[in-house]
């Protein structure tokens, strides 16, 4: 077999692989890829407004330390405050230091942070809640800074930097070591001699996590405080940061084929700072990219196996087909083309073998030439029936749709073999049935009803005897031929009945005619009487007066006095004549037998009558 016939089930390969792409590319498009875009942008929003509380809470605890520092400074204006006397008590008294770092320890450790110190510019030391210390001790020991740090920390603290009403800030951070602190520094006065001082505050990231009672950054994610001149990371929530990519405003990456926002800033800070979120490997964000990135693999294994799948099925349903066309020898066009072609073959032969059928039928019908099974099964028919009848629809000759029609439907509701001919010189259709028994009773009915609905009542259908044998076939035809002579003698004897029937009907017509003409000339004769006119009419004065009845509705001496009264009525309007004149004119010969029945008609009399 050559691959051409094969077209349509690569048409129908190609319609799947087509379908399926399609469908999967509007899924991904309408539907995946747009759900996590919206995902994305959810994130980044999150992301968005994550950094701008940090940034929030910054400001609100940098405010709140700046209050703290005020209100330690406005405290050490009282007499009684350890810090009164300020840099002269520490002249004076070695331990005076001692009452101010427990001052500061139980007044003044509300707030969060690693250490709270005042550092006096004169004395060039500073005390902290744990102890006194040299501005290069604390440096050192507090918060130990590393050789690289300490010359930015000694510019923090510089007399130079000092401003009333000033927030310094500074880190411990380097290039090599992002772990350090963030030092926060309020310049003012303090004690009655307004010594000038900076109250300091040392912040850890887990001391600013702390203050935002969150304990620990979100999982993922990253912060990083920055100085907005150097763009330096004061302040570290995570690990080494690239500083490429904190310099970024809107660094990204594409992960799992769709693009992350990974870096986000905001400089909107109470202090010159730049705040900064990274993304992670472990951020939600890429959670989802890589949650997107393996359905999109799992959904091409999906299409691969439901491809699979559906050439499977279409193996399996083909195989008949495939079996049907190896059994053909046409090798042009395609499978449906080759199907095509052999079935118009078949039907070809089909036809060819019916009509040699139905010429032995034929022959065997009018001639009487034997019809054998041997030549049934030459000429296709493999078992012949058991019982066979014949049928005459006589009046109609079936068109060969109609035939057509009608044969399909009698072989597929009754399973028989249906041969049909309309004989030439005679007004009818002549059916061969092959029955499996010989009940006929219920086919009978159907053909009758299927003729009464199609063809109207022109029509007669005759059925002869079901018999047993080929041989016997003519002996049903012959059958049909005297049901139907005998149904035309019937026929004709009714319809000789029905024609003498109308024939006395037209005679009895006229003769009612002739006498309402001859009533109509001799009414107004007083003689006139039901007899006269029987005998005028050679009838019998019952017949006469039953004819009146069922023919005019009405008696004799009714219907003629009706006509006299009729002419009277006019007499009495447009005559000047008596009533005795009027009756004598009209045919009555007494005035009171008119006048009786005048009255009984019309109401009145007729007297009464005229003068209305």
């Amino acid at each position: 077999m050559k691959a051409r016939k094969y077209k349509y089930l690569l048409r129908l390969m190609a319609v799947i692989i087509l379908v399926l792409a399609v469908m999967t590319t509007l899924f991904t498009t309408l539907f995946w890829t747009r759900s996590f875009e919206e995902i994305r942008k959810g994130n980044e929003t999150y992301y968005e407004k994550l950094l701008d509380s940090l940034v929030s809470h910054f400001d609100r605890e940098v405010i709140r330390l700046r209050d703290y520092a005020a209100q330690i400074s406005v405290d050490s204006r009282n007499a009684d405050s350890p810090f009164w006397e300020g840099a002269a008590s520490y002249r004076e008294n070695a331990y005076w230091y001692f009452e101010a770092v427990r001052e500061l320890k139980d007044q003044y450790s509300r707030h969060r942070v690693s250490e709270c110190g005042i550092y006096y510019y004169d004395l060039d030391s500073i005390i902290t809640k744990g102890a006194k210390q040299t501005r290069e001790e604390f440096v050192v020991h507090t918060l130990q800074a590393g050789e690289g740090q300490r010359q930015e920390i000694d510019a923090l603290f510089s007399e130079e930097q000092y401003q009333p009403m000033r927030l310094l800030y500074g880190t411990t951070n380097t290039e090599e070591n992002v772990d350090g602190e963030f030092l926060l520094g309020y310049c003012t006065t303090m004690g009655k001699n307004k010594d000038k001082v900076m109250i300091l505050f040392v912040i850890s990231a887990y001391d600013f996590l702390e203050t935002l009672d969150v304990g620990s950054p979100v999982e993922g994610v990253e912060y990083y405080v920055l100085d907005q001149r150097a763009d330096r990371i004061l302040l570290a929530m995570g690990e080494e940061p690239d500083p490429a990519r904190l310099a970024g405003e809107d660094a990204g990456r594409r992960s799992g084929g769709m693009r992350q926002r990974v870096v986000y800033r905001s400089e909107e800070s109470y202090l010159a700072l730049s705040f900064v979120l990274c993304l992670t490997e472990d951020s939600l964000s890429e959670n989802i990219a890589v949650f997107y990135r393996d359905m999109q693999q799992r959904m091409i294994w999906i299409v691969l196996f439901m491809l699979c799948i559906c050439f499977l099925a279409l193996y399996v349903e083909y195989r008949p087909m495939r079996r049907i066309l190896a059994e053909l020898d046409q090798e042009e066009g395609d499978e449906f083309t080759v199907i095509r072609n052999a079935l118009d073959n078949r039907q070809a032969i089909l036809k060819e073998q019916e009509l040699l059928i139905m010429d032995l039928l034929v022959n065997h019908l009018i001639a009487g030439i034997p019809v054998t099974e041997e030549q049934l099964k030459k000429l296709g028919m493999q078992s012949p029936a058991s019982h066979y009848c014949v049928y005459i629809l006589e009046g109609h000759i079936l068109l060969t749709g109609e035939l057509e029609q009608f044969t399909r439907e009698m072989e597929c509701r009754f399973s028989i073999r249906l041969f049909a001919v309309d004989l030439q010189g005679a007004n009818s259709n002549v059916f061969i049935t092959f029955l499996a028994d010989q009940d006929t009773e219920g086919m009978e009915s159907w053909m009758r009803e299927w003729f009464q609905r199609r063809l109207g009542t022109q029509w007669a259908l005759y059925a002869g005897k079901v018999v047993d044998g080929l041989d016997e076939i003519r002996a049903s035809f012959l059958d049909c031929h005297e049901k139907r002579k005998e149904q035309e003698e019937a026929r004709k004897a009714i319809q000789a009945d029905l024609d003498a029937l109308r024939l006395k009907e037209e005679q009895q017509r006229k003769k009612k005619e002739d006498i309402l003409a001859y009533l109509a000339i001799h009414y107004r004769d007083p003689d006139l009487s039901q007899t006269q006119v029987a005998d005028a009419f050679q009838i019998s004065n019952y017949t006469l007066s039953r004819m009146f009845k069922l023919r005019v509705g009405v008696g004799f001496s009714e219907y003629v006095n009706s006509k006299r009264l009729e002419y009277a009525k006019e007499l009495l309007l447009t005559t000047e004549y008596s009533i005795h004149d009027i009756a004598r004119m009209v045919g009555f010969s007494s005035d009171n037998y008119f006048s009786r029945i005048f009255k009984a008609n019309v109401g009145v009399s007729p007297t009464v009558f005229r003068e209305k």
